[in-house]
This record gives C-alpha cells, structure tokens and sequence, in this order.
C-alpha cells in the first residue's frame, strides 16, 4: 500500500507561506497592526536602543529640526502599518510591499506651544553610517573629488544626444608643476572636548592651475564609538584668495594662472561624545 509522505523541507515552504499570507511581510518581519508610539527616554528599549544610542538619535533629530526647546515632549514611533494591504473584507489577503530596509524610528518633537514635527530615520543603502541603524556606524570621510571631473552639460537633442557639455580643461604647465606644493599628512589626532559644529584647518596646498587631482583622507577605524556625528566629516578645499572659484567641478574651477594656493579644511558636527575622545585622522592628501 503506497502512502503520501510530508518531507520537512515542504513543511517549512508551507508554514512560510502560510506565514506571508496571514497579512503583510516587510523584510521577513509583520509590521505592527497599530504604529507604535512610546515617550522618550522610557520607551528606548522598545526599539532595541540602549540609553546612550537612543539620547543620540534623539540629538540628531533635535538638530534636524531645529528644535532647541529644553522642555518640547518627544516620542518614539514605529514605522505606520502601510495602508491598503494585509487581509481584505472579502477574504483574501493583499501582500504589502515596500523597497529599502524599512524605518528605524521616527522621532517626535512638539515644542511648547507649538506643533509637532517629525524627524524619520530610514535604514537600507547607505545608512550604514547611521547610529539609529547601527550601534556602531561606520564614518567615511567625504571629499570634492565625488564626481569632481564628472562632464557637465546643459541639455539633450532630440536624438538624446547631450549638448552644451563643458570643453576640457587645458592641461597643466610644467612650470607650475614644478613649484606646485601637495599637503601631505600620515596621522594627526584631534581631540573632541565639545559638543557642536568643528572646523580644523589642515594646513595648505599649491596646486598647479588650480588642478585638483587628489583630495582625500582615511579615519584610523571605520568606527568611531566614542563620538556621534550629525552628518559624517567633509574634507573641504577652499581657494584662498576670496575671488577664486570653488572646487566644485573641474569644469566649473577651470583653469588658473600659475600655482593656486588653497586650504584645506575638516568640517563636522558632533552631537554626542564620551570624555577623551579622539578624532584619529590618516593619509590625509590634496595635490
């Protein structure tokens, strides 16, 4: 007599199933029926943040905001349900969809007197240097070399063409290459005693026409555990004469006169950071 046998593995497809078809699935997970909204700082917990992670978020959406008020209420709030999906009046179920990895926390803020603001923390590509989507954010140092020799043009023909694209830059003189002064430093620490916006001068360079080609600089660790940042570092290079144009593009910069002296300056915020800390900057270099 022949029998119909379960296998395990078909056991599991058919309790996954079961599982998305019960109401909405956002990566992996049913959200909530209801948002879930929880006072600061008690409701910390409820959102996996511990005490020091969830005073931080909430210094970030404070700044964001521009909400100073000492004494405005805050709450912690989840990801609303997504509206429309999940199980219908007729009986079948519309399975809810979303892109990116979801919501971490939204904050609210209501001032005295005023009216509540909202300040959203999404997680997915590029959050990796978020402290509300990771306990330990990872700090990349950003510079003017992002895109910095990307072609601009004014439009397309009607073939999809582009047109009214920059002409090239002329290139540089020997002359001034042979005076021209990169900045170069291995290691330099810089000590974090405060709170709020810094601005640290690294020191200047020559660049021959005003050609950038380098711009760029390394942390000692992709993570900096005792310092919170609203919005990573920036490392900015800055003509010194005050009518000289920005590094922005090379097209936009163009070209200059013999050797264009600039500085070259580190830019943050920092909104939280434990006593001693120390910002540890590596291979900083501007040619």
């Amino acid at each position: 007599m022949r029998t119909n046998r379960t296998t395990p593995a078909l056991l599991i497809l058919m309790a996954t199933l079961a599982a998305v078809l019960v109401g909405c699935s956002i990566a992996g997970t049913r959200p909530a029926a209801t948002q879930l909204i929880r006072p600061y700082p008690d409701g910390c917990g409820d959102f996996g943040f511990a005490a020091r992670r969830c005073a931080a978020v909430v210094a970030i959406a404070r700044r964001t905001l521009d909400i100073q008020d000492s004494t405005a209420s805050v709450e912690l709030l989840s990801a609303p349900p997504l509206a429309g999906c999940g199980p219908q009046p007729d009986g079948t179920t519309i399975l809810c969809k979303t892109s990116g990895g979801g919501i971490a926390v939204i904050v609210r803020i209501t001032p005295s007197g005023g009216s509540a603001r909202d300040a959203t923390f999404p997680c997915g590509v590029g959050s990796q240097s978020s402290i509300a989507c990771r306990a330990d954010p990872e700090i990349v140092i950003g510079t003017p070399m992002e895109g910095y020799h990307d072609i601009t043009c004014a439009g397309e023909d009607g073939k999809g063409n582009p047109t009214g694209c920059a002409t090239p830059v002329p290139p540089t003189d020997p002359s001034a290459r042979a005076v021209a002064r990169p900045l170069s430093i291995a290691a330099l620490d810089i000590p974090i005693d405060h709170d709020g916006p810094y601005e640290v001068e690294l020191g200047r360079a020559g660049l021959p026409n005003g050609a950038l080609q380098d711009a760029s600089a390394s942390l000692a660790s992709p993570t900096v555990p005792g310092i919170v940042f609203l919005d990573g570092i920036r490392l900015a290079v800055e003509p010194v004469d005050p009518a000289g144009r920005p590094f922005l593009n090379v097209y936009e910069h163009g070209w200059t006169r013999g050797v264009e002296e600039v500085r070259v300056v580190l830019r943050f915020e920092v909104v939280q950071h434990e006593p001693g800390a120390i910002l540890a900057i590596r291979d900083a270099i501007v040619r």
